[in-house]
């Protein structure tokens, strides 16, 4: 199932508040943040490794939850790898 970049970039920020425990205002998005400039470690990171899996169907590598070696370090680059992620299991 292929969603709306827009829909998918709302679903991302709101399972990152549900993991860090606040509310991203859309007009505070920044698609070029840092993941751990908004408080990601590698235990929330793998959080949301599995909350990404549920909700877009789609399946991590244990490579891939790597935090110090993490393919997507900004919010931009995890919307980038979860559209990837997509079009490889159609």
């Amino acid at each position: 199932m292929s969603i709306e970049r827009n829909e998918m970039i709302k679903r991302v920020y709101k399972i990152m508040g549900e993991i860090l425990m606040w509310e991203f205002q859309e007009e505070d998005w920044d698609l070029d943040t840092e993941l751990t400039e908004i408080g990601f470690n590698s235990m929330n990171f793998v959080k949301l490794g599995v909350m990404l899996e549920d909700e877009f169907g789609i399946k991590l590598s244990v490579a891939e939850l790597d935090f110090a070696n993490s393919v997507f370090s900004t919010v931009q680059s995890l919307v980038s790898f979860i559209e990837e992620k997509q079009v490889r299991t159609k």
